[in-house]
């Protein structure tokens, strides 16, 4: 599994900027390798790594929390001052939400039982299977539910998911490779069970803060110190980093490009 990749003595280089006057929520969601919990209970990921030093590039010292994707996005649509970690950038997001800064390049798949069921060409194949299981508030379960699918099974975490493919409960599961390779090793699952029945373009994620009620002020502080942190170097440092480890865990080439890692 993934641990916590430190960054103590890059950080010592960054110039801490004043700290914040609002206090921001910080959310992130159970999304390897973005954000999860590791093998001890506590908040890991490439996402989580990123905040943290920005946070430090800031001289904020608020807690990262992890919740539902769903409550996530009700709290980030009715609160100012929430921050968003690692959430696919779509057009309708773009107008609810400033963009702080791209993290992730990753595609989306829709994963079968091997053997059971040939593969699509297009997504809209999928209709005629009995259920797809979804994460409820996913961006994947409203992409779906937007193109008039209505075959969904939504549920709380990704894992319940991969369990209800394993017995049969659903017939795919809509998901991505990193995710689905991280919750197998995690389930002690065969993943050599599952494959592809259609994979779609890859999808931007980007952290994203509440516009209602958020500062210009702030959102702008942030885009800046993810900035400066890019050019400095520090994100590809810990992108490289965890780009090792994902190698190392689950033979899944990434890389770090344009700023954000790639799968």
């Amino acid at each position: 599994m993934f641990s916590r990749v430190r960054y103590s003595l890059i950080l010592l280089c960054c110039l801490a900027l004043p700290v914040l006057a609002a206090p921001l929520t910080i959310i992130a969601v159970d999304e390897p390798p973005a954000s999860f919990r590791n093998d001890v209970g506590t908040l890991d990921g490439y996402v989580i790594d990123l905040v943290r030093a920005m946070q430090t590039q800031l001289g904020n010292r608020d807690h990262i929390v992890m919740m539902p994707e769903q409550r996530a996005l009700e709290m980030a649509d009715t609160q100012p001052n929430v921050l968003l970690l690692g959430f696919t950038r779509t057009p309708e997001r773009e107008q609810k939400y400033h963009m702080i800064t791209p993290v992730l390049n990753k595609p989306w798949v829709l994963y079968g039982l091997k053997g059971r069921l040939m593969p699509f060409g297009h997504v809209e194949e999928a209709r005629r299977l009995d259920s797809i299981g979804v994460v409820r508030g996913d961006v994947r379960e409203k992409f779906l539910h937007q193109n008039g699918f209505d075959n969904l099974v939504a549920v709380a975490r990704h894992g319940l998911n991969v369990r209800k493919l394993q017995s049969q409960r659903i017939s795919a599961l809509f998901f991505e490779p990193l995710g689905m390779a991280h919750e197998c090793l995690r389930l002690a699952v065969d993943c050599q069970q599952f494959e592809e029945l259609y994979r779609r373009r890859s999808n931007d994620v980007y952290l994203m803060m509440s516009r209602s009620g958020t500062s210009e002020t702030t959102a702008k502080a942030w885009q800046d110190a993810a900035e400066q942190l890019r050019q400095q170097g520090i994100f590809e440092a810990i992108a490289t980093q965890w780009a090792e480890r994902i190698q190392q865990d689950y033979g899944i080439k990434s890389r770090y490009h344009e700023g954000r890692l790639e799968f």
